[in-house]
């Protein structure tokens, strides 16, 4: 099996943003134009709306409570647009957004003030398939997910590490990197696996990866990979910026990160080699 099939699934597994049970349903392209597909999958009282790009990749999740319309007195009322059902439109209920379940699609209603706005999407069966473990899932279960993040944090700061892992996941961590990170920016060798030990600015990596451990391997790796390659470009233009206008002004360019992610502004300070705090002091 080549390391490329190996990412690709036939469905979607992600974590329900409501209740964080998972949601599988068969992976689904969106043509090119518009963009995104969304498609709608009952999980009990809610309903969970996924939205796939062209590449078949899911790039959003959202979840609504479900609403039967005997269960609100239905002051007000409109017609589907597509089956021409009703569709209750509960201003009084408290609810700001909710899904109407029809026949193949659900309808969601978005309550602004005194008007509404529908959106018509459809409707998908969940695949009730046993859970299959995700590359990050493999990994972890070898060498642990702070370990794999201190692996990570080694990639991106671009230095030629060696570091030991046991034989059995080798293969699996090198194409889990050359997926993530464009090629293997490390060198993996055979054997008990080292003391990794950990520091701060590996943090960021830890809870992307916790974020993603129970997705499927085609939407992790698309999000750590896009998460590898927006650090970068940061870290690029900030340079530039370095280079140009001096220490003080970048740290004054970042120092939004340090109420936005803390983590994340300690690892770009690393990666660009600068104290901010000791700027800040000075001034």
């Amino acid at each position: 099996m080549s390391a490329t099939s190996k990412f690709l699934e036939d469905y979607v597994s992600l974590a329900c943003p409501l209740c964080e049970r998972p949601v599988r349903v068969i992976r689904i392209y969106a043509p090119s134009q518009p963009g995104l597909k969304q498609v709608g999958v009952r999980h009990d009282d809610h309903v969970v709306i996924i939205k796939f790009d062209k590449y078949g990749v899911a790039r959003d999740i959202n979840a609504y409570p479900l609403v039967e319309s005997a269960v609100y007195p239905q002051k007000t009322t409109i017609k589907c647009t597509r089956c021409n059902e009703t569709v209750p439109i509960l201003y009084e209920s408290g609810l700001r957004e909710y899904a109407v379940e029809h026949q193949d699609h659900f309808v969601i209603v978005f309550l602004i003030g005194k008007t509404h706005v529908t959106q018509t999407i459809d409707k998908v069966e969940p695949l009730r398939v046993p859970p299959r473990p995700n590359i990050i899932t493999k990994i972890r279960r070898e060498i642990g997910l702070k370990n794999l993040a201190m692996i990570m944090y080694y990639c991106i700061l671009g230095e030629k590490k060696r570091i030991r892992v046991p034989a059995i996941i080798k293969e699996e961590l090198e194409n889990f990197l050359r997926k993530t990170f464009d090629r293997v920016p490390i060198i993996l060798q055979e054997g008990a696996l080292m003391n990794l030990g950990w520091c701060d600015e590996a943090d960021y990596f830890w809870r992307k990866l916790l974020y993603v451990i129970g997705f499927s391997d085609k939407e992790a790796i698309m999000i750590l990979k896009e998460t590898v390659e927006m650090i970068k470009n940061m870290v690029s233009s900030l340079k530039r910026l370095l280079t140009r206008k001096g220490e003080a002004f970048v740290c004054s360019q970042i120092v939004y990160l340090r109420e936005k992610d803390a983590k994340l502004y300690e690892l770009i300070q690393k990666l660009l080699h600068l104290s901010c705090t000791s700027v800040e002091t000075r001034e």
